[in-house]
């Protein structure tokens, strides 16, 4: 695991990682999107897949896609031993910059409202609540809160 003097470092996706992104989906969502899509994914330049790993293989994973100018961040995971240790914030700092790189000028999620540590961890990176999206998980069934980061476009100043 990493140490403060060897941060976690996300890495893109390969194909080779898909069935363990499958996996561990599964172990935190009890769902999964298929391999196809993956690959699908992986192959167009307006998705981004982040993984990031430890000496025992891959502990988190992080996607989104870019429509125009606005960052839809999908899905970040990370395996329940690795939570707390800074894991999702390397993900979410890469997974940003990715888009960036994208040419997206925001981003935005859904959160379930009961995952408060998602929440705090979106709200520290700047992301503000837009709004409520009522029953958009189905199991367990909860609403969704909408939140949005918004930074400098490319040709602005920041």
């Amino acid at each position: 695991m990493p140490t403060p003097s060897e941060p976690w470092r996300p890495r893109p996706a390969v194909e080779a990682d898909i069935d363990a992104i499958r996996r561990l989906e599964w172990a935190c969502f009890h769902a999964t999107i298929s391999s196809l899509s993956y690959r699908t994914e992986l192959a167009d330049p307006r998705h981004a897949i982040l993984v990031l790993e430890d000496a025992e293989g891959l502990v988190g994973f992080a996607t989104a896609n870019v429509v125009l100018d606005e960052g839809h961040i999908t899905n970040i995971a990370v395996d329940a031993r690795c939570r707390q240790r800074g894991a999702g914030r390397a993900l979410l700092t890469a997974l940003v910059e990715r888009l960036k790189q994208l040419g997206a000028t925001a981003a935005y999620l859904e959160v379930r409202t009961k995952n408060e540590p998602a929440q705090h961890l979106y709200a520290s990176f700047g992301f503000y609540v837009l709004g409520k999206r009522r029953a958009y998980y189905w199991d367990p069934p909860d609403d969704a809160i909408v939140m949005r980061l918004d930074w400098a476009a490319p040709d602005e100043p920041a």
